[in-house]
């Protein structure tokens, strides 16, 4: 019979534990049946794909190689003796394409060489190529701090937009002249005279006095020759007679170059 006041006849049947000890109470945990943790990855189901090859990087191509269809070829000086002060041609072949015939200015440097073969530039001009050549010129001018008898050589490179490299003219030796003036008198009757002169003045002094003998007769002419001349200095040339009064004035302040 149950003690307890409280219970309905027959409840001792409903909870097997009522008048025994109860059992411990057990934590139950799930375990999976390979054992240890949550355990092993369930393996991906396989497929009938194929793995896929390594990927080859191919090495990065060099961008094409320019085409360069202007070609510049034998650059020349148009005189083979020169002075400082003179201007003197410079010619340079040029092929030029169909394609390009529109592009036909050649620029034209010129340089001087110093004893050292270093180079420095005095002017630069453009020209337009015509019939497969340009045609272009330069003044030769006197280095500032030329103190020196010997020549200077110049040279000049010719290049184009579209041409592969400039091309350089053979070196060109340029130097202050020693500059004969050549006198042709038609009518020498005077100076065949005695005494009669021809007398050539510079720089407020007498550089020459030739007279009949000195000269050459060419037939029809009597010709003189006045050498070593100053390229900067004005020259006035007279017939003087035998008292030294002039008779005739042949030409007043030339340089050499006015009557080339």
């Amino acid at each position: 019979m149950s003690k307890d006041p409280f219970a309905l006849p027959g409840s001792e049947l409903l909870n097997p534990t009522v008048g025994k000890a109860a059992a411990p109470h057990k934590e139950i945990f799930a375990k999976s049946k390979g054992g240890g943790g949550l355990g092993k990855a369930s393996k991906p189901a396989p497929t009938n794909q194929e793995p896929e090859e390594d990927l080859v990087l191919e090495p990065p191509q060099p961008p094409p190689k320019k085409v360069y269809l202007v070609k510049l070829s034998n650059p020349k000086w148009l005189s083979e003796e020169a002075f400082f002060g003179d201007t003197i041609k410079v010619a340079v072949d040029v092929e030029i394409p169909e394609s390009h015939a529109h592009l036909t200015r050649v620029t034209l440097v010129l340089n001087i060489l110093d004893t050292n073969g270093k180079k420095e530039k005095v002017s630069t001009v453009d020209a337009h190529a015509k019939e497969g050549r340009v045609v272009g010129e330069f003044k030769l001018e006197c280095p500032k701090d030329y103190n020196s008898e010997d020549p200077v050589p110049f040279v000049f490179a010719a290049s184009h937009r579209e041409a592969e490299k400039e091309v350089e003219s053979p070196k060109l030796q340029v130097a202050e002249p020693t500059r004969s003036l050549i006198c042709e008198l038609d009518d020498h009757s005077e100076i065949t005279k005695d005494g009669y002169a021809l007398v050539l003045k510079g720089a407020g002094s007498v550089h020459a006095t030739l007279t009949a003998k000195d000269g050459i007769d060419k037939g029809d002419v009597l010709s003189f020759e006045f050498r070593n001349l100053d390229p900067k200095v004005a020259y006035v040339l007279e017939l003087q007679n035998d008292k030294g009064k002039v008779v005739a004035e042949i030409f007043s302040e030339k340089k050499h170059g006015d009557w080339a």
